[in-house]
C-alpha cells in the first residue's frame, strides 16, 4: 500500500514539474512561491481586517497571525527533523526552477501556512474559501512545480495548516463567546430578582 502511494507520488511530481513546464508558468509559479511577494499582502489584509472589519476582523487577524506561526514552526521545526525526508531537488533528477531551500521536505511550510490563513480565516468569514482555497492550491502547486516539495508534502502541509488554524481560530472564538456568557450571567439574576419582587408587591 505504502510502495503503490509513494509510485503515485513519484508519478505526479514528475508530470508536474516535467511535462507541465513552460516559461510562462515558470514565470508564474516563481511568483506564487515568493514569500516577499505574499507577506505584505497578507500584513495590508490583515490591517484592513483590524480597521474595517469590527471585533470579528480583529480576532480574525490575531488567529491568522497565530495560526501561522504555530504552523511554520510545527512544520519547520519538528515535523521536517522528524520525518527526515530529503526534498526531490537533493535526491532526484528535477527540473530546478529556484534554489533547492533546505534539506527536509514534509511537510511543505509554504503548504501549512496558507491552509492555517485559509482556515483561520473562514471560521470567521465563511465566504472566504472563495478566493483562499484557490490561492492555497496555487501556492501548493507551485512548490511542486518548482521541484523542491514532491505532491505528497503538500497534502501534508495541507492538512497540518488547516487542523492548526481551525483550532486556534476555535480557542479565539470559544474565549471571546465565554467572555460574553460571563456577561450575560451577571445580568440574569438582577432581572430575576427584580421580577421576584414585582409578583410579590402584586400579592401583598
Amino acid at each position: 500500500m505504502l510502495d503503490a502511494i509513494a509510485k503515485i507520488d513519484l508519478i505526479a511530481f514528475n508530470f508536474i514539474n516535467h511535462h507541465l513546464a513552460c516559461r510562462i508558468l515558470d514565470f508564474t509559479m516563481i511568483l506564487m512561491s515568493d514569500r516577499k511577494l505574499w507577506i505584505p499582502i497578507i500584513f495590508s489584509g490583515m490591517i484592513f481586517l483590524v480597521v474595517f472589519g469590527g471585533k470579528r476582523g480583529v480576532l480574525a487577524a490575531v488567529a491568522i497571525i497565530i495560526a501561522v506561526s504555530i504552523s511554520d514552526l510545527t512544520a519547520a521545526k519538528f515535523l521536517k527533523p522528524l520525518v527526515g525526508r530529503l526534498r526531490p531537488c537533493l535526491s532526484l533528477d528535477v527540473r530546478l526552477v529556484l534554489g533547492c531551500g533546505g534539506r527536509f521536505s514534509f511537510p511543505s511550510n509554504h503548504a501549512a501556512n496558507s491552509a492555517a490563513i485559509a482556515m483561520a480565516l473562514f471560521t470567521f468569514y465563511k465566504k472566504s474559501l472563495r478566493f483562499t482555497v484557490p490561492l492555497a492550491i496555487a501556492v501548493g502547486f507551485s512548490r511542486i512545480y518548482l521541484g523542491v516539495h514532491y505532491p505528497s508534502d503538500v497534502l501534508g502541509g495541507f492538512a497540518v495548516g488547516a487542523a492548526i488554524g481551525y483550532a486556534t481560530s476555535w480557542v479565539i472564538k470559544q474565549i471571546f463567546a465565554k467572555n460574553v456568557d460571563h456577561n450575560r450571567k451577571n445580568t440574569v439574576p438582577r432581572a430575576d430578582f427584580r421580577t421576584d419582587n414585582y409578583k410579590g408587591e402584586q400579592g401583598c
